[in-house]
């Protein structure tokens, strides 16, 4: 079998079990008691949701980068200059009134994530 039709029936395989685990959870069953009407092993089910688990974990962890230009600033801004300040952890973030909405909305969009 070709490396593509394995990784298709994999992708597929991966949507089913993410359709089955998710109707298990919204039956208000056990898994135990919706496995077995299903005439599912639980094995087989935790394998997969294991498995989900891990794909979608290792998703949210992906580094995404936004390229925001530096420009060298004085120590302070007068505060008339300043659109936003933003606080990720230990960083921070302050935005000139005069910035530029497509790469202030690339920023956030990586900031949302943290």
């Amino acid at each position: 079998m070709s490396t593509s039709l394995q990784s298709l029936n994999e992708n597929q395989s991966i949507q089913e079990w993410a359709t089955r685990i998710k109707e298990c959870r919204n039956s208000n069953m056990t898994v135990r008691g919706w496995c077995s009407e299903q005439g599912i092993s639980t094995h087989t089910f935790y394998y997969w949701q294991k498995k989900i688990f891990n794909i979608v974990s290792a998703q949210r962890h992906e580094t995404e980068f936004a390229e925001i230009p530096l420009v060298p600033s004085p120590v302070s801004l007068p505060s008339q200059d300043v659109l936003a300040k933003v606080r990720v952890n230990e960083f921070e973030v302050v935005v000139p009134s005069a910035s530029n909405i497509e790469e202030l909305a690339k920023l956030f969009a990586v900031l949302k994530k943290y």
